[in-house]
């Protein structure tokens, strides 16, 4: 059935506790006159409770074969949790305006993140992202765009077999770039290209130059010449700058830990229908519900210790 006209399984609307788990469904809504366009909100008021209170988000994407799944989660002290689960149609511009607008409804200006980052591999979803909240802190995941690659060589090529796994390390050190000053990014690239393994292995690191240099370098308009064509991921979009590069590496590296892990969890049992989806999340929400109660007990704690210096001061 089409994904703009499934119902949800009765069943699916509350949690096992009985608390509202859809939140929002566009096809409900009077007011939603594209039905084209649905989207589908799935969360409870205590993780929104979290969302709000949290000031490092993380957002994942993953494409289904009749809809495509973004989730929203909270990142306290390097623990990722998801919170809130987006279902739309595809991963277009209009559709992620359109989660974004959705999910601002439910949050005051107060409650946007200070940081957003971005695990998933659309320039879309980017553009859209930077729209909504134009005052917040948003990058991509340096680790992420790294398993882009990485997925591709592994799927398409041989070079993984061949190559061993110093190719891994060599596809990191591209990566790391992003921490180079943005001016400088193109001159380091080409500084590691003249390098000796990437010499040594020209003609078979050929496709992985062609790939990379396309999504974030831009490839030489002509031979000789230092000229580039714009890449698909400008280098303002996925540069992350030189400031704090050791926390963000670890950062990064947790990050890749989770999303390894949820990538497995939703390949693993992948739905054919709608209300399968959100019967698998309503699964995943249930099982991350202890997390988000403890995340949620530190952050008040730690706001009530806040309080309690301040007033002792004042008095």
């Amino acid at each position: 059935m089409n994904f703009n006209e499934e119902l949800i399984s009765n069943d699916l609307f509350l949690t096992p506790d009985g608390i509202p788990f859809v939140m929002y469904d566009s096809l409900y809504d009077e007011n939603h006159r594209d039905h084209d366009s649905r989207i589908i909100l799935l969360t409870t008021n205590y993780n929104f409770e979290l969302l709000r209170k949290c000031n490092y988000w993380l957002g994942f994407g993953y494409q289904f074969n009749f809809g495509y799944l973004f989730t929203i989660n909270v990142v306290l002290d390097l623990d990722t949790v998801s919170v809130v689960y987006v279902i739309i149609p595809n991963s277009s511009l209009d559709s992620f305006k359109l989660l974004f607008k959705t999910l601002k409804r439910y949050l005051p200006p107060s409650s946007y993140p200070v940081s957003f980052i971005f695990a998933a591999d659309e320039l879309a979803g980017l553009s859209a992202l930077k729209l909504a909240f134009p005052n917040v802190s948003i990058r991509p995941s340096m680790v992420h765009f790294s398993n882009v690659i990485w997925d591709r060589l592994y799927n398409e090529t041989n070079l993984p077999d061949m190559l061993g796994s110093n190719l891994k390390i060599k596809l990191d050190q591209l990566m790391t770039l992003t921490y180079s000053p943005v001016d400088d990014i193109v001159k380091n690239y080409e500084r590691l290209l003249a390098s000796e393994y990437f010499t040594t292995h020209a003609e078979l690191l050929e496709v992985v130059i062609h790939f990379f240099e396309e999504r974030y370098i831009g490839r030489r308009t002509r031979p000789g010449y230092n000229m580039r064509a714009e890449p698909k991921y400008p280098l303002e979009v996925w540069h992350c700058g030189p400031a704090n590069r050791l926390r963000n590496e670890e950062f990064d590296n947790r990050i890749n830990q989770w999303y390894k892990m949820y990538t497995d969890f939703l390949n693993g049992n992948l739905p054919n229908s709608l209300s399968e989806l959100v019967r698998l999340l309503k699964s995943d929400n249930h099982l991350n519900k202890e997390q988000v109660e403890s995340m949620l007990f530190e952050i008040n704690r730690f706001h009530e210790e806040i309080a309690i210096s301040i007033n002792g001061r004042g008095t």
